[in-house]
């Protein structure tokens, strides 16, 4: 079992955030950077791919919490919280990752008119509930779009 104070423990908010806004932030990047949007969205995709391991307990270098990063257990909340779909846990996960991208997008571009500080408080409650969602928290937001 790991220590909770391992380093990045998949138990501590603050490595879930980190790994959705690295994730959302490259993959932003990359969709500013390139004009083909379809080959930048089969990009994201692959590049959900790392989170799913890590999500699932499969990346020795984040430890997971013991009985929730497994498939069985994190995918079957993800369907009974968010509605997500998906044959496996691998793309249960991988669609919640996809979504929580999609979502960020929406809400940067929805405000691109916004003050930077009024983007960073929208871009900070999203990777929070998100957070809160991956962490199993049952408080979560709950939002459903």
């Amino acid at each position: 079992m790991a220590l909770t104070t391992a380093e990045n423990y998949l138990g501590d908010p603050k490595v879930v955030d980190r790994l959705l806004r690295d994730y959302a932030n490259s993959c932003i990047q990359r969709w500013l950077a390139m004009e083909d949007r379809n080959e930048s969205a089969r990009l994201d995709v692959e590049d959900a791919a790392g989170l799913v391991a890590i999500f699932l307990g499969n990346n020795p270098q984040f430890p997971p919490i013991a009985n929730w990063n497994k498939a069985g257990v994190i995918d079957r909340w993800l369907v009974d919280e968010f509605h997500i779909t998906g044959a496996t846990a691998e793309e249960r996960v991988r669609n919640i990752v996809v979504t929580f991208l999609m979502r960020m997008r929406k809400q940067l571009v929805d405000n691109e008119d916004q003050p930077d500080n009024m983007n960073q408080m929208l871009t900070d409650g999203l990777v929070q509930e998100f957070t809160a969602l991956l962490l199993g928290f049952p408080d979560w937001a709950g939002n459903e779009e």
